[in-house]
């Protein structure tokens, strides 16, 4: 049986130091990716059914402030008959 001695391996501790890999890079710089402009611009175009579904949303729209104004316009006509307000000028300040 061999005895160890209680001495500080100095030698070793450096070389234990100078083989150990850097974990971080102070100075890392992230890698540069290829550009592909063509799927981008894929990306960027209105689809079809984008295009379908913005148009029937418009026309609903213009169906509902169609039926707003014909409501309005009648409830303006009603009023003036009772209230006699209205009948010849139907604009407020």
């Amino acid at each position: 049986m061999g005895y160890i001695l209680p001495v500080a391996h100095y030698q070793y501790q450096d070389y234990h130091e100078r083989v150990q890999p850097i974990e971080n890079d102070p100075f890392y710089i992230d890698p540069v990716f290829k550009a592909n402009l063509e799927e981008q611009l894929r990306e960027r175009e209105p689809r079809e059914q984008d295009r379908k579904d913005y148009q029937d949303y418009k026309q609903e729209q213009e169906a509902i402030y169609t039926s707003k104004t014909i409501y309005a316009s009648k409830v303006h006509k009603i009023y003036s008959e009772l209230t006699g307000i209205g009948r010849h000028f139907n604009e407020s300040i």
